[in-house]
């Protein structure tokens, strides 16, 4: 994805989306909050989760990581919270951190790793026994119950991104249903798997659905927004990108498609 201040501003938005999504809560796993004491927030991005975490819970000691150095809200806080610490690291290639961690927790990777199966095997050699690797990722494909989305642009282009990520061999958002089984095969155990739903747009009845499908079709416009900015940057035609933007964006903003993915 482009480094940049309207990348930034999305990935702040992704965390207003999970904090709907997950009620308020930061995490899913049993934490005993009381024993845990090194956490890291692998792909931090802006960093709001792992300050939220460092504000909440003192007595541990945060690490946030990741391939690129985004100072926006980070700088804000590096006096206030002295529990945190921000590092550039690849999570692909060698860990290299000085203590075993107790919690790690990594959300928004689906379109990030190459081989997310080593990913999580530097978690498992990096956890203290009773240690926890809790991942919150889409999946890609686009559904509708009622056959909406069916021969769509959205439906076409989002295929289109899932073969130019074969291609490149870098799963486009396609491993999250394969998490579960690699943690098994890795060595963890006790692994549980929720599946929950984004909607994109405001169509469920439910009104903490209707909040978060409007604010997920915001981040998915800003997506494809910015998937289009670094396609058209390596390359491609732009005045065909531009028109099967338009056409993919009239898709995501007509009420009349009720498109939604898994979480």
């Amino acid at each position: 994805m482009p480094i940049d201040e309207i990348e930034s501003k999305r990935l702040d938005l992704q965390h207003h989306i999970f904090h709907l999504t997950l009620e308020g809560n930061l995490f899913r796993a049993p934490l005993d909050l009381e024993r845990v004491r090194n956490v890291l927030d692998m792909g931090t991005g802006t960093g709001f989760w792992a300050i939220d975490f460092a504000k909440l819970y003192p007595q541990t000691k945060i690490v946030g990581s990741d391939v690129s150095s985004l100072e926006r809200p980070r700088s804000y806080v590096k006096d206030d919270l002295p529990n945190l610490t921000f590092v550039l690291a690849n999570a692909e290639e060698e860990w290299k951190f000085e203590d075993r961690f107790d919690y790690i927790h990594g959300r928004m990777m689906t379109v990030v790793f190459k081989d997310v199966k080593r990913v999580f095997q530097h978690a498992f050699d990096s956890l203290q026994p009773g240690g926890w690797l809790e991942m919150q990722d889409p999946y890609s494909a686009i559904k509708s119950k009622d056959g909406s989305i069916d021969g769509t642009t959205w439906e076409a282009v989002t295929d289109k991104w899932v073969k130019s990520g074969e291609a490149r061999g870098v799963p486009f958002g396609t491993e999250p249903p394969n998490y579960k089984r690699y943690m098994e095969e890795i060595g963890f155990v006790d692994v549980h798997e929720e599946v929950l739903v984004w909607p994109t747009g405001p169509w469920m009845e439910d009104q903490r659905m209707k909040e978060i499908g409007k604010w997920w079709k915001i981040n998915h416009v800003q997506a494809w927004q910015a998937f289009h900015r670094r396609s058209t940057a390596v390359g491609e035609a732009k005045e065909n990108e531009d028109a099967e933007l338009e056409k993919l964006l009239k898709d995501i903003m007509n009420p009349e498609i009720h498109g939604y993915v898994d979480l």
